[in-house]
């Protein structure tokens, strides 16, 4: 899967390092931002980028991981409405109760 900076929109090489809370260097985005040492999984991570440096969720990196999310919380929702809509006007769960 390939990642790009949210802000930027660079990549990051096979090369840069990033430094965990005990001391261990690791490229954040062979194991997804998990610390080979220790198993600390880091949320954030800095563009390198010496004209960006952002710092930002670790999943948004990915793109078509974000974009699945957000697809995802529509459909949550869109389910939800529909539990909650009146036996009438809810397509689902007539379905359900014959």
């Amino acid at each position: 899967m390939s990642a790009i900076c949210p802000d930027c929109k660079t990549p990051p090489t096979d090369h840069q390092e990033w430094s965990c809370f005990c001391g261990e260097r690791f490229n954040h985005f062979v194991n997804i931002g998990k610390c080979p040492h220790c198993g600390y999984i880091h949320e954030f991570t800095e563009c390198l980028q010496p004209d960006c440096k952002s710092i930002t969720l670790h999943l948004n990196w990915y793109p078509p991981v974000t974009e699945n999310v957000k697809n995802l919380k529509t459909d949550l929702n869109l389910i939800s409405y529909l539990e909650k809509a009146p036996l009438s006007k809810n397509p689902i769960r007539k379905l359900d109760v014959e």
